[in-house]
């Protein structure tokens, strides 16, 4: 089975898509605005228009407030997922809370229009938005904060954010949890798999976010597909079966254990059809 060309079906051929739209909405706001160049646009190579977007995201609602609805408006007409506006207060808050929120920090989060009110209740936080809904949610680092086997994971993975290689660590000191990938909706085309931990509370511990939450969440949030969901004591041995049934152009291109996994379980729903 050739897991890889099932990656770039679902995911691979849309990342540079994605970069791309990204740069098409950073040109025409500049454009627009005259906040950013041209020249400073193509100083930045493919892989970095993402992030050239939050900073110029954080440029905007810091320092250029009256261009705040042009810049919404614009990502609106290029199909964006803004939802991804609760995704990165999640993610920040996971980097920088345990059970409080720095005022500076939630006044910045508060300067989406999409967020209206960020508090902490028996420390949990809660995100409360007029257009996307409810979120509630711990960190993972107070959440986890009572095993002392994770600090390197935390120091680690919350900066690198590299979900697959978080999940498969974290659920090596977690007794009865799963490993779960989810594939989501994209930033503007396609979608991308999102590997995250399940407890034994069927909380799911996102450690590459920060965070932790609930079925109801997740399913608010993160509305994609959930392509695999594999109990620990499973995954050894789906990963040698996995593998065994690899193509060698597969391979070659050496993907993470977690992804074979999720690659694996959906090819076989995709037999099933």
């Amino acid at each position: 089975m050739n897991y890889y060309k099932i990656y770039l079906e679902n995911e691979g051929q849309y990342r540079d898509i994605n970069r791309q739209k990204f740069r098409e909405f950073i040109t025409e706001f500049g454009n627009k605005t005259g906040l950013i160049n041209l020249k400073v646009i193509n100083s930045y190579e493919n892989s970095e228009y993402e992030e050239l977007y939050y900073r110029l995201r954080e440029f905007v609602l810091t320092k250029h407030p009256e261009y705040r609805t042009l810049f919404y408006e614009i990502l609106e007409q290029k199909g964006f997922q803004l939802k991804d506006e609760i995704l990165l207060a999640m993610r920040i808050i996971g980097n920088e809370a345990n059970t409080t929120l720095d005022s500076n920090i939630k006044d910045y989060l508060l300067l989406s229009p999409y967020i209206n009110e960020i508090r902490t209740q028996e420390g949990k936080f809660y995100i409360q938005s007029n257009i996307f809904g409810d979120f509630s949610f711990d960190t993972t680092y107070h959440y986890l904060q009572n095993n002392p086997h994770l600090k390197d994971l935390f120091d680690f993975f919350l900066v690198k954010q590299h979900c697959y290689q978080a999940s498969w660590e974290l659920i090596k000191y977690l007794k009865d949890a799963s490993l779960v990938t989810f594939l989501l909706p994209s930033y503007f085309e396609g979608n991308y798999y999102h590997a995250v931990v399940k407890d034994d509370k069927d909380l799911y511990i996102d450690l590459a976010y920060g965070c932790v939450y609930d079925e109801e969440v997740r399913k608010k949030l993160l509305a994609g597909e959930i392509v695999s969901e594999i109990k620990k004591e499973k995954i050894q041995e789906s990963l040698e079966i996995a593998k065994a049934q690899e193509s060698l152009e597969s391979k070659k291109e050496d993907l993470p254990p977690t992804l074979v996994l999720a690659l694996y379980d959906q090819s076989k729903n995709m037999t099933r059809r």
